[in-house]
């Protein structure tokens, strides 16, 4: 259930239309998905991603003096777990490897928000959306901004992305509602015209064999619409 839960975030078209970079991850810190723009900012594919150990993925750089991407990240996660809501973690300095060479890193700092992913109540993974904030923070200009208003600033850019991408996915889920729901009532209307019954004794039936079938109501709706009669009912 949790497998299937996560793979279908991570395959969602919600998440591949997303502009803001996002990285689905598991309670053991695998990768589930990435999307396209996650691609684009750490210069990794999905494919070579997705199953890895995010610190697997993404090591440190042994050059860089703090050597901390790692820790805050790690903690970060583990937060979000344990309290079971959503953590910025500001402005934080995180190198990635050169596609050409992995053994050359290449300077980003993030500004980057984890959120945990629920089913049935439970944390089943977190998704993470980070935004490339290296060339803001290396402008000679906000270089002479005070370092707590630049991270101010990005947790602000981070958090307004990440608003929106919520947004965007509950825009989705009505979305797919009311495309259901006018899946099922096509559905009702064939089985009343076909079956002579009232609504509420169509709906009972399409509901009852969603259950004898172990099929989603939507599902058995769509081949009765597409279908034209009750056959997929075996009616």
């Amino acid at each position: 259930m949790i497998e299937a839960a996560l793979r279908e975030l991570a395959e969602s078209p919600a998440l591949a239309a997303s502009a803001v970079p996002t990285m689905i991850l598991d309670l053991r810190l695998r990768v589930w998905g990435i999307n396209p723009a996650f691609e684009q900012v750490s210069l990794r594919g999905g494919a070579d991603l997705v199953g890895e150990e995010v610190l697997v993925a993404f090591p440190d750089n042994p050059d860089d003096p703090a050597g901390a991407g790692g820790r805050h990240l790690v903690a970060s996660i583990e937060r979000v777990i344990t309290r079971k809501e959503r953590h910025h973690l500001g402005l934080i300095r995180y190198d990635i490897t050169s596609p050409e060479d992995p053994d050359v890193y290449l300077t980003r700092l993030w500004s980057p928000v984890n959120t945990p992913i629920f089913e049935s109540g439970r944390v089943i993974g977190v998704m993470q959306q980070v935004e490339d904030v290296t060339t803001l923070a290396q402008d000679p200009e906000t270089a002479r901004v005070d370092p707590t208003q630049l991270t101010r600033l990005a947790v602000a850019l981070a958090n307004a992305n990440a608003e929106l991408a919520v947004v965007e996915d509950q825009n989705r889920q009505l979305r797919d509602a009311l495309i259901s729901n006018r899946m099922i009532g096509v559905a009702v209307g064939i089985i009343m015209s076909q079956q002579r019954l009232s609504r509420d004794e169509a709906f009972a039936l399409l509901r009852a064999q969603s259950q004898r079938s172990n099929r989603k109501v939507r599902e058995l709706a769509e081949l009765i619409a597409h279908a034209g009669s009750v056959r997929p009912l075996g009616c």
